[in-house]
């Protein structure tokens, strides 16, 4: 009787090793997971028109996610924060998502009253701010670099 209780607790082992061992799965189905950085803010494609003075400026910036993961990523939002002491917000919401191993390079335009500069010009991008997608490293989605004036 042993014996055989001795090779009852063998058995179960193995059986749950080898279902756990076959059958385990991540949430994803390819079991990766995506990973979304910001990569560069082109501060040669900064530009701040003032077509009609003060008040009427207008600030582009161009700037380069990339997802890094091995997992594609679903829609989500890229905050972009101009001058952080002005507060001109702006979001970009990226209704494709973006696959594994892409890069996808976003282009933005504050509306009039966004001049970035204070005289020095900060920009902060935050790629998926809401925390849509979940992600392998959730703390390298944010960048921010300055212009000096």
């Amino acid at each position: 009787m042993l014996k055989s209780n001795g090779l009852f607790a063998v058995f179960s082992f193995a059986l749950v090793f080898a279902v756990s061992a076959c059958c385990h799965h991540d949430d994803d189905d390819d079991g990766g997971c995506p990973d979304l950085t910001v990569q560069e803010i082109d501060l040669n494609s900064l530009n701040v028109v003032c077509p009609g003075g003060a008040g009427t400026c207008v600030t582009t910036v161009s700037f380069t996610i990339e997802n890094i993961g091995d997992a594609d990523a679903g829609p989500f939002n890229i905050r972009v924060v101009l001058d952080p002491s002005s507060s001109v917000e702006l979001n970009e919401f990226v209704n494709a998502g973006l696959d594994a191993g892409a890069s996808l390079t976003v282009t933005v335009v504050s509306q009039p009253g966004g001049n970035c500069f204070d005289p020095d010009c900060t920009i902060s991008v935050t790629v998926d701010n809401e925390d849509i997608i979940s992600e392998c490293d959730e703390t390298n989605n944010q960048l921010s670099d300055t212009l000096i004036g």
